[in-house]
């Protein structure tokens, strides 16, 4: 079966069409991903706080599992049980379709997409993701071409600006590819899945861009 945010934008841009969301279920050490695209792939992305002994540590997991015998159902197998404080992103590839879920142990904290998330260039092309928030995990999906992440902190390498001024600025350019994806693209696009996930309070905001969710 496997080979291996929510805010509504007011950007004045078309609505994009989304698929019927997929569901995400979870056993004691993996997850399964139901009403995907048969025959396609999903994209899984996790944030989770661990305390393998004395202090908390942030695990960051990323993927692209297939399915291989085009049943529309992705099982994610994990050597370990579940982390209780986890949040997971299940993405269709092929469609963006998404679902962000959480176990029964982890309160879902969904927050609103802020009003100045994106730096554009001269031409209005949002090129940048920005946040008030010290640091994030990002995931940005574009549908039947790739998947890329970056974790930005505040004055880190990652921040395009270098500066801790209590905020992060994160290029679309410098994300890392998941799995054998191209290189990042440097603009958004109509469609594209964009997940930001704060791994010190566990909140996140999800949307596909353009579209309101």
């Amino acid at each position: 079966m496997m080979r291996t945010l929510a805010g509504i934008l007011l950007l004045g841009l078309a609505a994009v069409p989304t698929s019927a969301q997929p569901t995400v279920a979870f056993e004691p050490s993996a997850l399964v991903a139901k009403g995907v695209t048969p025959g396609g792939s999903v994209v899984w992305f996790e944030i989770a706080r661990v305390r393998p002994r004395w202090t908390t540590q942030v695990v960051r997991r990323d993927l692209i599992v297939a399915d291989d015998d085009a049943d529309g159902v992705v099982r994610l197998e994990l050597k370990d049980p579940v982390p209780a404080r986890s949040i997971w992103t299940a993405v269709d590839l092929a469609t963006g379709a998404f679902t962000v879920a959480t176990p029964d142990t982890m309160p879902r904290r969904e927050v609103a997409l802020p009003g100045n998330s994106y730096r554009r260039n001269p031409k209005g092309a949002v090129e940048a993701l920005q946040d008030s928030r010290g640091f994030l995990e990002i995931l940005l999906v574009r549908p039947g071409r790739g998947a890329w992440a970056l974790s930005v902190g505040d004055g880190g390498a990652s921040d395009a600006d270098r500066k801790e001024d209590g905020s992060v600025e994160a290029d679309l350019a410098a994300m890392r590819p998941i799995e054998a994806t191209e290189a990042a693209p440097a603009q958004l696009e109509n469609g594209d899945v964009i997940v930001v996930v704060d791994p010190r309070l566990m909140q996140f905001y999800a949307t596909t861009f353009g579209t309101a969710r």
